[in-house]
Parts: structure tokens; C-alpha cells; sequence
């Protein structure tokens, strides 16, 4: 008698290691697809980038603006220029916006209308005529 009172709490302890196991790895797996779905939810990191003064080429492919710097190469699908001045725009592309400053208003305005005619849905908004209240 005394020897089957041992083997089932040796079999209902060996059970409970196994249950107790099991449970673990679905409350870690739980746990972890909550921790990721939050950082998820969270949207990419966000940087804050200061302005900056910098000589790039620029030229005009396809529907793609590319900007080409000393390091990188980057292209971008502009949705809006902004005048800011005869000489300079701005061209906006979601969050992504940077000011183009040229020589001349005329390489200004030539510059902007190949823009516009490889990218047709970009909206233009012109420059103010008048400052101040009318």
C-alpha cells in the first residue's frame, strides 16, 4: 500500500512539471507577441533633424526627384512645391520637406516646371504677391 501512494505522487508531480512547462512557453510566447505588437503600434523611431546647409545635385528621374550628396544617393516622389522665393522652393514629400535655392530665377522656375511635368498630380503653391494684411 505504502508503495502506491509514493508512485502516484511521483506520476501527479511529473505531470504538474509538464503542464507547469507547457504553460510557461505559451505565456512567454503570449507575453512576447503583446511586448512586439505595442512597439509595433508605437510606429517607427522618430528622429528630430536640425536644418542644414548643404551642396547636392539634383536632377529629375522618372517621376523621382534625386538628390545626390557626398554620401548618399536618395530619391523622393515630391507631392507639393512650395515658392519660397523667386530664387528658391520647397518640395514636400510626406513629413520630408527641403528648400532648393538656385542661381538664378530663371533655373528657379525651369527646374520647378520639369518637376511638374515628370510628377503630374504635384500640387504647386505659388508665392505670395503681397505681405501683410490687405
Amino acid at each position: 500500500m505504502m508503495f502506491l501512494i509514493v508512485a502516484q505522487i511521483f506520476v501527479r508531480s511529473e505531470t504538474l512539471k509538464w503542464i507547469f512547462s507547457i504553460g510557461w512557453i505559451f505565456a512567454f510566447i503570449f507575453l512576447f507577441t503583446k511586448i512586439f505588437e505595442k512597439q509595433l503600434k508605437g510606429g517607427p523611431a522618430v528622429g528630430q533633424f536640425r536644418r542644414r546647409m548643404a551642396k547636392v545635385r539634383v536632377s529629375v528621374d522618372g517621376d523621382e526627384l534625386v538628390v545626390k550628396t557626398s554620401q548618399k544617393v536618395e530619391g523622393y516622389k515630391p507631392s507639393r512645391i512650395e515658392w519660397k522665393t523667386v530664387r528658391s522652393f520647397a518640395v514636400v514629400e510626406g513629413e520630408t520637406n527641403f528648400e532648393l535655392v538656385f542661381p538664378s530665377p530663371a533655373d528657379a522656375t525651369m527646374f520647378a516646371s520639369r518637376i511638374k511635368a515628370n510628377a503630374p498630380g504635384i500640387q504647386e503653391v505659388p508665392l505670395p504677391t503681397s505681405f501683410g494684411p490687405s
